[in-house]
C-alpha cells in the first residue's frame, strides 16, 4: 500500500463501488488518505453520500462541468458527510444548509450560489467566497451571523445583495478583504459587520472612493485599499483617526488621489499623531508633494512614494520618527535636484515631544529613476546605509561631495544609468569612485557618456595631462599674434564707419563681394519698383490687370505708354527703364514674341542679369506659348532654367507679390520724386528721361 497526500480523480462517471474500494484496488492507503478532489462532476444523476463510505479525509474538492445551476448539486447526505471533514472547496453548484454537527473549518465556495441559510458554522474559521450568491432570505442577523468563530473573510466580486447579507453582523472578524465590488458601489462602511475588532482590511480592485470607519477599531493594524479610485485625502484622515494603532497601511494605485492636496476642512490633512505607524506605502498616485511634517509617527520605518509626480525633496516635510531606520522610497518620480546641505535637513522643524532640532534618520534612500542633474552632499547623515542614484542625469560631482558620499565605510550606493563625464574637471569625482569601487553595488556597469566604455577601463591618471614648458611657448607665439588680429579688426571697423558707402560702390562697380551687400542698399537710387515690358497688344490686359493692381498695392510702375520720352531712342529708353527699376516683369505671349521691341526688352534685361548676378527678371505667361517648338533659343533656354509663372495659377498673386521687391524701399520714404543724374549710375546713355521728375502720387490711368 502506499500512502497519498491527495488523489484527483477526473471526469469519471459515479462508480457502482465506493472510492474507498476504488482506491484499495490501486493500493492506496486510505486511512491515511488526507484530500479527495472530484472535477468535472456531472449534474445528473446526483453525488451520493454513500460513494465516501470508508474514508478518513479532511480535505474534500467537488468541481462541476456544468455552468446552469438548476439544482443543487450537493446533497444532503453528502453535507451529513461534510460533518467529518476540515476543509471543504466547492465550485459550480448549490450549497444546502450545513448540519449543526459540520466540523468544517475552511470553506472555500466558487461559482455557485446558496439558497438558504448557511448552517452550522460554530467551527467555522475562514471562508472566502468567489463570485457566490447569497439567495437565502430566511435568514435573521446575517448568514454568517452564527459563525462566532469566523476569523477570516473573503469577498472575491460578490452582488450588492451578497455582500450586504454575508457582511451584516459579521461580528468575529479579525481579517477582512474585499475585491471586485460591483462598479456601482463607490463607497463602503465597514461598521456594518459590528466587529470591533478587526486587525486586517483589504479592499482592493474596486471602484470605491471612500471607506467609512464611524466606529474605533482599537485592533486594527493593517490597510490596504489598493488599485481603488480614492481621491480625497480628507476622506484618508477621517477614516485615519479612528484607527490610531495603525501599523501598516498600503494606499497604491489610486491614479487620482494627492495625499498633499489641500482641502476646505483640514489646511493640513496629516496633523494627526499615529505612534504604531511603521509603514505608509503611497506609490503610483497622483502626490505631487510631500506634507508630512506634523505628522507624528514615531515607529515609521518606510516611507514609499514611488512612481507618483513629485518634482522637489524637502527634508523638511518628512514625518517625526524615533527610528534610525527609515526607508525613503521616492524612485521614478520627477525630481531634478537633491541637496545634502547642512541647513537643508539638519535644523528641521521643532515638535512638541522634541526639544531639539530633529536630525534626518535616514537608512535607505531610493531615488533611482527620477530626473536627478544636481546631487551635493557636503555632509550626508551617518545613518545614511545605502543611496540609490541609479538612471538618473547626473553628470558632474564635485569633490566634496564625492568626499561625502563615502564618509561612512558601510555605505553602498548605486549610479548606473548616468550621464558620467570622463574628462579632468570629473577626475576627482572618478578617482575617488575608483578607489571606493567595493561600496559601489553597479560600478561594473557604470560607463563614460562620450564613449560608453566602462568606467573602470578608464586611466583617471590621463584625464589630466599638463604640460608647462610647451604651453609657456605657445603663450609666447600666440600673445602678440592675437593682439595684431584684434588691432587690425578694430582698424578695419573704424575704417568701414568711415568709408562705409564708399567702400560698397567701390565692390559693387567692380563686382566684388555682392553676396554681402543688402539688396536695399544697391537699389537705394533706382526710383522704380518694376519695370512692365509687353506687346502693344497685350496693352488692354496689361492696363486693365496688372497695373491697376500693382498700383494699388504701391508698387512704383514703369511702362513704355506711360512713362517714355515721346521720340526718344527706343534702345536707349530700354536701358534705362532696365537700370533705373528693381525688377524688370516680361509679359510673355504669341503677341510678345513676335514684337521686335519685345524681344529686346527680354535680351537687354537678360543680359543685365546675368552681368550683375542679381535675380532681377521675372517672366509671366499669359497663354501657352512656352509650348511653341519654334521659340528663340535665348528665350528657351531660359524657360527651361528658370521658373516663370502663369496667370492661371490660382497662387499667382501670392507669388508674384513674394518675387517683387518689398513695397516701400524703391526711393527714400521722405522724397515723392526720382533723382535726377541717372547717367552717372545707371549706364552710358545719359541723363533718364524728363517725365521721370514728375511726383508719383499724380498717377496716370
Amino acid at each position: 500500500m502506499c500512502s497519498k497526500k491527495s488523489v484527483q480523480i477526473r471526469g469519471c462517471i459515479y462508480p457502482n463501488q465506493t472510492y474507498a474500494e476504488i482506491l484499495k484496488t490501486l493500493n492506496v492507503d486510505v486511512d491515511h488518505l488526507p484530500k479527495l478532489e472530484l472535477s468535472e462532476l456531472l449534474a445528473s444523476p446526483p453525488l451520493q453520500g454513500s460513494f465516501f463510505n470508508g474514508l478518513k479525509i479532511t480535505n474534500l474538492e467537488l468541481s462541476y462541468t456544468e455552468e446552469t445551476l438548476i439544482k443543487s448539486r450537493v446533497p444532503d447526505d453528502v453535507t451529513n458527510y461534510v460533518s467529518t471533514l476540515k476543509e471543504f472547496y466547492l465550485i459550480g453548484a448549490v450549497l444546502p444548509t450545513l448540519p449543526n454537527n459540520s466540523a468544517l473549518e475552511t470553506m472555500t465556495l466558487d461559482s455557485g450560489r446558496s439558497r438558504n441559510a448557511l448552517g452550522g458554522c460554530s467551527h467555522l474559521r475562514q471562508l472566502t467566497l468567489i463570485n457566490w450568491h447569497v439567495h437565502s432570505s430566511h435568514m435573521e442577523g446575517g448568514w454568517i451571523s452564527s459563525c462566532h468563530n469566523l476569523t477570516e473573510l473573503v469577498l472575491h466580486a460578490p452582488s450588492i445583495d451578497t455582500a450586504f447579507r454575508v457582511l451584516t453582523n459579521a461580528t468575529s472578524l479579525l481579517k477582512l478583504e474585499l475585491s471586485k465590488l460591483p462598479r456601482n458601489v463607490y463607497d463602503i462602511k465597514i461598521s456594518i459587520t459590528n466587529a470591533l475588532y478587526l486587525e486586517s482590511i483589504k479592499i482592493h480592485k474596486s471602484p470605491i472612493y471612500r471607506v467609512v470607519l464611524d466606529k474605533d477599531l482599537p485592533l486594527l493594524a493593517d490597510i490596504d485599499f489598493s488599485d481603488n479610485d480614492l481621491w480625497n485625502p480628507a476622506h484618508i484622515r477621517s477614516m485615519l483617526i479612528h484607527v490610531r494603532l495603525l501599523t501598516n497601511a498600503t494606499l497604491s494605485n489610486n491614479p487620482r488621489l494627492d495625499l498633499c492636496e489641500a482641502q476646505a476642512m483640514y489646511d493640513d490633512p496629516w496633523d494627526l499623531e499615529m505612534p504604531n505607524l511603521k509603514r505608509l506605502v503611497a506609490t503610483r498616485t497622483a502626490t505631487t508633494s510631500m506634507c508630512f511634517q506634523n505628522l507624528q509617527a514615531l515607529s515609521l520605518v518606510l516611507l514609499d512614494f514611488s512612481s507618483c509626480n513629485i518634482s522637489a525633496l524637502d527634508f523638511t516635510t518628512l514625518p517625526t520618527i524615533n527610528s534610525s531606520q527609515l526607508e525613503l522610497r521616492l524612485n521614478h518620480n520627477a525630481i531634478e535636484q537633491v541637496s545634502f546641505e547642512h541647513a537643508d535637513y539638519n535644523q528641521l522643524l521643532q515638535t512638541e515631544i522634541t526639544t531639539h532640532p530633529r536630525e534626518l534618520s535616514l537608512y535607505e534612500l531610493h531615488l533611482q529613476g527620477n530626473h536627478i542633474k544636481n546631487f551635493t552632499a557636503n555632509d550626508l547623515p551617518d545613518k545614511l546605509n545605502f543611496l540609490d542614484l541609479s538612471s538618473n542625469r547626473i553628470s558632474y560631482i564635485d569633490n566634496e561631495t564625492a568626499t561625502a558620499l563615502f564618509s561612512s565605510k558601510e555605505r553602498r550606493i548605486k549610479l548606473a544609468g548616468n550621464s558620467i563625464v570622463c574628462d579632468c574637471q570629473n577626475q576627482a569625482f572618478l578617482t575617488i569612485l575608483k578607489e571606493h569601487k567595493d561600496q559601489v553595488d553597479d560600478y561594473d556597469e557604470l560607463v563614460c557618456k562620450e564613449d560608453g566604455n566602462l568606467i573602470s577601463n578608464v586611466t583617471v591618471s590621463t584625464l589630466c595631462v599638463v604640460e608647462t614648458q610647451p604651453q609657456s611657448i605657445l603663450v609666447r607665439i600666440l600673445l602678440p599674434a592675437l593682439l595684431a588680429v584684434i588691432g587690425l579688426t578694430v582698424l578695419a571697423i573704424a575704417v568701414y564707419f568711415r568709408y562705409g558707402k564708399a567702400i560698397k560702390i567701390f565692390l559693387y562697380a567692380r563686382g566684388l563681394c555682392l553676396c554681402c551687400l543688402k539688396e536695399e542698399e544697391l537699389d537705394a537710387n533706382r526710383p522704380f519698383d518694376v519695370f512692365i515690358s509687353f506687346s502693344h497688344d497685350d496693352e488692354d490686359y496689361v492696363l486693365n490687370e496688372f497695373l491697376q493692381v500693382l498700383e494699388k498695392e504701391h508698387y512704383k510702375t514703369c511702362v513704355h505708354n506711360r512713362d517714355w520720352i515721346i521720340g526718344e531712342w527706343i534702345p536707349k529708353q530700354i536701358s534705362v527703364s532696365i537700370e533705373i527699376s528693381r525688377r524688370t516683369l516680361i509679359v510673355l505671349s504669341r503677341n510678345f514674341v513676335k514684337s521686335v521691341w519685345g524681344m529686346l526688352e527680354f535680351r537687354m534685361a537678360h543680359a543685365s542679369m546675368l552681368n550683375e548676378g542679381r535675380a532681377r527678371l521675372i517672366v509671366v505667361v499669359l497663354d501657352d506659348i512656352v509650348k511653341e517648338e519654334h521659340l528663340d533659343p535665348e528665350l528657351k533656354n531660359y524657360l527651361r532654367t528658370n521658373t516663370y509663372l502663369e496667370t492661371s495659377d490660382p497662387w499667382f498673386w501670392d507669388k508674384l507679390r513674394f518675387a517683387l521687391p518689398r513695397r516701400g524701399h524703391s526711393r527714400p520714404e521722405t522724397s515723392h520724386e526720382m533723382p535726377v543724374d541717372v547717367s552717372n549710375d545707371f549706364g552710358p546713355y545719359g541723363a533718364a528721361m524728363p517725365v521721370v521728375q514728375r511726383n508719383f502720387d499724380d498717377s496716370i490711368v
